[in-house]
């Protein structure tokens, strides 16, 4: 998982430089890194929250750049089971409300 996470900092170095051509592949990248950490640590469900958070967070944000409307939703969904998980129940609600908005 490491050489992944030192993936992830590579493009995100590169995104800085050109947006445009860089940004979706750091986002789909940046993904894999959100799941595979979640997996990783799905056993121990009392410590998730902690750890995880901010690399999901960072995730919907680095969504959020891109025009295409499915993509943050995406992201927010994500983030939104990962709060379920950690029985964030009113943080996961507000996520899939904004998907909602966003879809429509």
């Amino acid at each position: 998982m490491e050489s992944l996470e030192a993936q992830v900092g590579e493009v995100h170095e590169s995104v800085q430089g050109d947006l445009d051509e860089n940004l979706p592949a750091s986002v789909a990248l940046h993904r894999r890194w959100v799941i595979r950490s979640a997996v990783h640590r799905e056993n121990r469900s009392h410590l998730i929250l902690k750890p995880l958070r901010p690399v999901f967070d960072e995730h919907v944000s680095l969504a959020r750049r891109l025009a295409e409307r499915t993509v943050p939703a995406r992201a927010l969904t994500d983030r939104s089971m990962f709060l379920l998980a950690a029985h964030q129940y009113g943080e996961a609600y507000d996520g899939f409300v904004e998907v909602c908005a966003l879809l429509n």
